[in-house]
């Protein structure tokens, strides 16, 4: 496409960059996402469990770190925060499957998107909790996840006898599981680290290289017609991690992880044959092939 002066925004295509093994995606419908679930249900009030799984931790907001940031920050942050921990500090779970010796570390994302959607864009912080070299990434994302961190490193200990660390999340907790994910990697000294999101927003600020590169195997599953996933725009410089894959677009209840992304992924692997399938890489690429722009001569 052509702009004003004569410059050109040069746009390349996608590649597909990694696979992931069909029986991780079937074992992401089966059990991620109802550990996520159990989370959003925990939160709302109730009980719940799934079979074969075992409870090992609450991840909690701390709450007068909460207060006080609510206390003194833009109209924005607050409208987040009383999205996100509108009735309760519980905000995810630690969990172990000792059948497969796979642990989880599991954020639920906010009763309805629409809290906090509209005020989405946040001008990008450094993560500098995982120290030298560290990206750039959404300010409002990172400060969720920094009122759960303590609570979460408190308990990494329970994590013992594991040979793989799934973390994930669903909305707006997809975004704090891509942080929690390069955080450990840094920091948790674990060796076989995945990162599967559902419904995710953008979360790095114009390149997620840092994640990609550490993260053992990243999964984003998306609805192409999910809002969520659209936001913020990669022309305001926020990028996807790697790993993505869409299921069939589904408008109703789009964004559901029940009614659309557990059946999605369902009707997914029913048409599969190959045992891998392929994910697209992030949006680094992309994003900088649209700001390259080239001067006639």
């Amino acid at each position: 496409m052509s702009l004003s002066r004569g410059l050109t925004i040069l746009i390349q295509p996608r590649v597909h960059v990694m696979n992931v093994p069909v029986a991780d995606l079937r074992y992401a419908k089966d059990i991620a996402i109802p550990i996520i679930d159990v989370v959003y249900t925990r939160y709302g009030g109730g009980s719940a469990s799934v079979p074969g799984i075992i409870p090992l931790g609450d991840i909690h907001a701390d709450t007068g770190a909460m207060h006080a940031l609510a206390e003194t920050t833009d109209l924005r942050t607050r409208v987040l925060l009383k999205a996100a921990f509108a009735d309760g500090t519980l905000f995810g779970t630690i969990d172990k499957d000792e059948a497969t010796r796979t642990g989880f570390i599991a954020f639920r994302g906010t009763k309805s998107f629409t809290e906090w959607i509209d005020d989405v864009l946040f001008e990008p912080v450094t993560f500098s909790e995982v120290g030298a070299q560290a990206p750039r990434v959404h300010a409002g994302f990172h400060k969720v996840y920094l009122l759960a961190r303590q609570s979460l490193m408190d308990q990494l200990h329970l994590l013992s006898g594991i040979d793989r660390l799934i973390v994930t999340g669903h909305s707006l907790g997809a975004a704090v599981a891509s942080l929690c994910a390069l955080d450990l990697a840094v920091h948790g000294g674990f060796h076989n680290l995945c990162c599967w999101t559902f419904a995710s927003p953008r979360t790095y600020f114009l390149s997620a290289s840092a994640f990609n590169q550490k993260i053992t195997q990243s999964l984003r599953v998306a609805n192409p017609v999910d809002i969520v996933t659209h936001v913020p725009s990669i022309v305001q410089g926020y990028v996807h991690v790697t790993g993505g894959f869409d299921i069939d677009p589904k408008i109703e209840d789009f964004h559901s992880l029940d009614l659309t992304y557990a059946p999605g992924i369902a009707k997914k692997i029913g048409s599969m044959t190959a045992h891998a399938i392929s994910l697209t890489g992030s949006e680094d690429e992309e994003l900088r092939s649209m700001f390259q722009m080239a001067t006639p001569s």
